[in-house]
């Protein structure tokens, strides 16, 4: 809900959603006009993609000109996880406006493994002789916080369509680095939708980014040639044969995240750079999670 060509400096310029009536209110003119606010969100013949997938919802306690509501789709995670909707005379804040519906980002095991950077907590370099600090400023020798050695996982990276960059200072894990408010030119740092039409539709809207991946776990030279894959396409490029060794030790994806057959659809991911474009065993955004190594490696 927000523009990012608005030149906004904290993510507070809103721009609206175009949802219809038939979203809350019934379908039948006899109750229009009848001195009654009507409220109606379970699914019924006409109503619409989002209305057919609230199946029970609540209308809570009224006072006056106001009321809010419980398991309605649109305040959920699109998994059977709901939120209880605000007010509806009241604005969310800028620092919650996502966990109001679903999180920031959803708390399921798929999503708390994708985000600042592949395996960024868990990293050694030989400079180090240890772990190496999962995230830091530009310049620092980490596992994520540079753009240039690692990418960052965030929204934009498989919801391109609907957010266009990774930005996101008021999610829980990043408030550590980034709660100033000049984090990037166009928004301070918050999280903002580029595109209205693909949020809260209905729909898993996924568009994966393109852009190749950059990470700095680098398998050990024993490993490595089982995936560097042919000349142009599939596989990784290590930098000028640097491993574990500071700051030029990372690790490019051949092709972009959204290149040749790369995909998703029935909750299944195909052909992904970051899983190693795996075509026999594409995961399962949901279940698939506990497989482990096995959902990228062949060979470690």
């Amino acid at each position: 809900n927000i523009s990012p060509s608005s030149g906004d400096t904290n993510a507070t310029t809103r721009a609206n959603y175009g949802f219809g009536c038939s979203i809350c209110h019934p379908l039948l003119n006899t109750t229009h006009a009848d001195g009654t606010v009507n409220l109606e969100l379970n699914s019924v013949a006409g109503g619409g993609t989002i209305r057919s997938k609230t199946t029970t919802w609540t209308r809570n306690a009224t006072t006056g000109l106001t009321t809010d509501c419980s398991n309605a789709y649109c305040h959920s995670n699109g998994k059977g996880t709901f939120i209880a909707t605000g007010a509806w005379n009241t604005t969310y804040t800028i620092s919650t406006r996502c966990t109001k519906c679903h999180g920031n980002s959803p708390n399921d095991v798929a999503h708390n493994a994708h985000k600042a950077g592949i395996h960024n907590d868990t990293l050694s370099q030989k400079t180090t002789n240890g772990l190496i600090a999962a995230s830091g400023a530009p310049g620092v020798v980490a596992g994520h916080g540079d753009p240039a050695y690692s990418t960052t996982i965030s929204c934009n990276i498989c919801h391109n369509g609907t957010v266009t960059t990774s930005g996101n200072k008021y999610k829980t894990d990043c408030l550590v680095c980034h709660s100033g408010t000049a984090d990037t030119a166009t928004n301070g740092g918050a999280i903002y939708l580029a595109n209205l039409r693909n949020h809260v539709n209905g729909s898993v809207n996924v568009q994966f980014a393109a852009v190749s991946i950059k990470t700095r776990a680098q398998l050990r030279p024993e490993s490595y040639g089982n995936y560097t894959g042919n000349a142009t396409t599939n596989g990784w490029v290590r930098n000028a044969g640097n491993y574990k060794t500071g700051l030029a030790a990372y690790e490019t994806s051949k092709r972009a995240l959204n290149a040749g057959t790369a995909g998703f659809a029935g909750e299944t991911c195909s052909n992904i750079v970051c899983h190693n474009g795996q075509g026999n065993s594409n995961p399962r955004w949901v279940t698939d999670r506990g497989a482990g190594c096995l959902l990228c490696h062949s060979k470690l």
